[in-house]
């Protein structure tokens, strides 16, 4: 019976860590960031099974708490990056509108809006969702003589 139920909690745990948190996903660091490049200034940042991936640090997100009164949680963030170990709080909470999330450090807050899943349609910085639209010359051009007052060809200089 002790061995039956070791791995029945064995594979409880395992289900457990494959699973997504609440927050998993890729986030643009602004309007125009690349969602393909993650963790670099201009780029994107994720969170994956408890991990943040932030510009040059990866944080393991741990001790989430629930925030009294709000739809957050406050984790400690063990982070690492450029030869630097340090723990810090901080809080994140899905945002109001849109898809995204908000993220509040001490003395900061950041807002990301979520990437298009891969699959989903082009992402903003795709050239073809870029391109400027093909538009069609006007099907009678305006000369001057046919032009009406104050326009540009109606003026001299």
């Amino acid at each position: 019976m002790k061995s039956i139920c070791g791995h029945a909690m064995l594979a409880g745990l395992c289900a457990t860590a494959t699973m997504a948190g609440p927050y998993d996903g890729t986030y643009r660091q602004a309007a125009n960031a690349e969602c393909a490049l993650v963790g670099i200034d201009g780029g994107s940042v994720k969170i994956e099974d408890d991990i943040f991936y932030g510009v040059e640090v990866e944080c393991r997100m741990a001790n989430p708490v629930n925030v009294l009164d709000m739809d957050a949680l406050l984790y400690t963030m063990q982070c690492s990056g450029d030869d630097t170990v340090f723990s810090e709080r901080a809080m994140l909470m899905n945002k109001a509108q849109d898809d995204g999330i908000i993220m509040v450090w001490d003395g900061y807050a950041f807002v990301y809006d979520r990437c298009p899943a891969p699959g989903d349609g082009p992402s903003v910085t795709d050239p073809v969702a870029d391109a400027a639209p093909t538009i069609p010359p006007p099907a009678d051009p305006v000369t001057p003589a046919d032009a009406p007052a104050g326009t540009p060809a109606d003026s001299t200089d």
